[in-house]
C-alpha cells in the first residue's frame, strides 16, 4: 500500500505528504458536493420531467413564493 501511494505522488510530481493532502482535500469536496444532490429512480425523474413539461399545470402558493427569494 505504502509503495502504492509513493507511486501515485511520484506520477504527479508530488511529495507523499502534499499527495495525501490534495486526494484528502479532494475527497471532502466530494462527500460536501454529494450532499446538495437529490438522486432520483429512473421513474421519479421521469415523473419530475413530466410535471414539468404539463403547462396545464399552475404552480402552487409555495413554489410561487419560492421562485421569488
Amino acid at each position: 500500500m505504502k509503495k502504492s501511494i509513493e507511486d501515485a505522488a511520484a506520477e504527479l510530481g508530488q511529495s507523499v505528504i502534499d499527495f495525501a493532502i490534495s486526494t484528502l482535500v479532494q475527497a471532502a469536496r466530494k462527500v460536501l458536493h454529494d450532499q446538495h444532490i437529490t438522486r432520483l429512480s429512473e421513474r421519479d425523474r421521469q415523473d419530475f420531467a413530466t410535471m414539468l413539461d404539463d403547462e396545464s399545470r399552475k404552480p402552487n402558493d409555495a413554489l410561487v413564493k419560492a421562485a421569488k427569494r
